[in-house]
């Protein structure tokens, strides 16, 4: 018996692909610092878990971690505190054996005092200020704007629209987290949340839940409403990829 091989051109092979491809529509996206998903475990949730991006197809939900480049932002002042606090108990414990009713320095204050306050000015700056600019600095370059920059890099997570049956945006009972808590429901029952700082995410989402056929969206118990907009015709906010309409043709 003879077997028949069917070739199929590169070119034919590319049509039939983008083919598949073309009623995907890239609605946009947002990835920041203030974007975290959380999981089950209160412990878990105690550590790193900003830095996200959430972005949405007319097909999929897609999820990117960017905890990476927080925990290296976050790093060097975390170092700086241990140095810090590597000059201060010694210090202390040098000034109590000494003298406990006082605390002298076992060097003249105009070369302690950089010692001691030096390292904490620089661990305050880092934190507030230039930290968190260079992870939104990172994270804006990383962030992709396009259905083909989404299939380029492994995602976190991946949600099938089909399978979506609920989204539920509430108030989140950790009070370490103080943003709305947005959570997606499965049709097999399994939920996936997300601790959202950024208002102009439910603009996107909004979009997202209207498409046909829609999912039911359910805004309970927000606790800024005045900043969730549920608007899918609403403009896109600065941190979000500015590409409604694009598609891959």
């Amino acid at each position: 018996m003879r077997s028949v091989t069917q070739h199929i051109s590169p070119s034919r092979a590319l049509e039939s692909y983008e083919t598949l491809q073309v009623e995907e529509t890239y609605l946009g996206g947002v990835a920041s610092q203030k974007l975290g998903r959380l999981t089950d475990s209160s412990f878990s949730n105690g550590f790193l878990v900003h830095g996200y991006g959430i972005f949405f197809t007319s097909k999929r939900l897609i999820g990117f971690t960017y905890r990476k480049i927080t925990l290296v932002a976050y790093l060097i002042p975390f170092c700086i505190f241990l140095l810090w606090l590597g000059v201060l108990l010694p210090t202390m414990a040098w000034g109590l054996k000494v003298d406990p009713n006082g605390f002298p320095l076992p060097y003249p204050v105009y070369v302690m005092a950089p010692l001691l306050v030096g390292p904490l000015i620089l661990v305050v700056t880092f934190v507030v200020y230039l930290s968190p600019r260079r992870v939104r600095m990172k994270i804006e370059r990383q962030k992709p704007t396009s259905l083909p920059e989404l299939t380029r890099r492994k995602p976190d997570l991946s949600l099938e629209r089909a399978d979506i049956s609920q989204v539920t945006i509430d108030r989140n009972p950790d009070i370490r987290f103080p943003h709305p808590r947005t959570t997606f429901t499965m049709r097999t029952g399994q939920q996936y949340s997300f601790d959202i700082g950024r208002p102009e995410f439910f603009t996107i989402l909004g979009a997202f839940c209207e498409l046909t056929p829609p999912i039911s969206l359910t805004p309970a118990n927000i606790i800024a409403p005045r900043h969730i907009t549920l608007n899918p015709k609403a403009k896109f906010g600065p941190d979000v990829s500015q590409a409604p309409d694009k598609t891959l043709s």
